[in-house]
């Protein structure tokens, strides 16, 4: 699979819900490029297991367990320019492509 430049992002943090289809999902995170959705981040109940893997999809989707929320939120706010990735063998990543200076403290 490509690796995907993200844009922008739209967030939906779930209210807690006795739907039986989502009831392990507590929040999710749409990537974008542009005004394009190129993949999901779900973000499932810690003590829920994860999803299985079903690739390739496109737009894909990456599962986090919720106690993970806070940081990919920091990677989004902070980070740039940003990608997503999946390997065909499932390896699933976000993050910079290029070296960042030591003790830069972006956003400060």
């Amino acid at each position: 699979m490509p690796l995907f430049q993200i844009d922008n992002y739209k967030i939906i943090y779930y209210s807690p819900c006795h739907d039986e289809n989502y009831l392990s999902t507590a929040a999710r995170i749409t990537l974008y490029r542009g005004q394009a959705p190129v993949g999901d981040l779900f973000f499932i109940k810690d003590e829920e297991p994860m999803p299985p893997r079903n690739l390739p999809l496109s737009p894909f989707r990456i599962y986090f367990p919720l106690s993970h929320f806070d940081t990919i939120m920091s990677i989004l706010r902070n980070e740039k320019p940003l990608y997503a990735n999946i390997t065909s063998t499932g390896y699933a990543y976000i993050g910079t492509t290029q070296y960042e200076p030591v003790g830069e403290e972006e956003g400060v």
